[in-house]
């Protein structure tokens, strides 16, 4: 079992192998917004993963990116899956630190380098409350969503992809003017 649920996390954080389960977006301060693979559309469709990179590709043309490790996990997910999947970019996307297209905010507070310690916190839902920002889904993290998929539970998946949006649009103002 132990084996498996380490095939699993494996493949899960290896861009060419894993599948995107879910996308969360807030433009600025406003809603907080997601589509899950499996969702119902409200026009009779169900959203899959092209659905979830045509979105992220549109919002990707007109906004500026801001997440959590999004430099190092979620954009090299996003290409890999949009080059395997044929769906084209809407723009390119420049990740370089002296440019202010992505801003991402674990970068921001570990630095260029990241946390390479396993001993030290690092997580999104970990640091949270030191930076008063409010966690809706502290029972759900990134790991427990290929499960969570695979039984149908669409609607937990979307709680805590739209938590960590809440986190990150959270933590963007507490950060703004200090790193961002």
């Amino acid at each position: 079992a132990a084996l498996l649920k380490d095939r699993i996390k494996l493949l899960s954080t290896t861009p060419e192998f894993c599948a995107i389960a879910a996308f969360g977006w807030a433009v600025g301060d406003g809603d907080l917004e997601s589509i899950v693979v499996g969702e119902h559309d409200g026009r009779g469709e169900v959203y899959d993963e092209r659905d979830i990179l045509d979105r992220f590709w549109t919002l990707a043309r007109t906004h500026r990116l801001c997440g959590y490790n999004i430099a190092y996990f979620d954009l090299p997910v996003i290409y890999a899956r949009s080059a395997i999947l044929r769906v084209k970019p809407t723009c390119k996307i420049d990740t370089t630190p002296w440019k202010d297209e992505v801003i991402d905010l674990y970068v921001k507070r570990f630095g260029p380098k990241g946390n390479t310690s396993k001993d030290r916190p690092g997580k999104l839902k970990e640091l949270a409350p030191l930076y008063g920002c409010t966690v809706s889904a502290e029972d759900v993290d990134g790991g427990a969503v290929y499960g969570l998929m695979k039984e149908g539970k669409i609607q937990e998946v979307k709680k805590y992809v739209e938590s960590d949006v809440g986190i990150c649009q959270q933590m963007y103002e507490v950060f703004e003017g200090l790193f961002v």
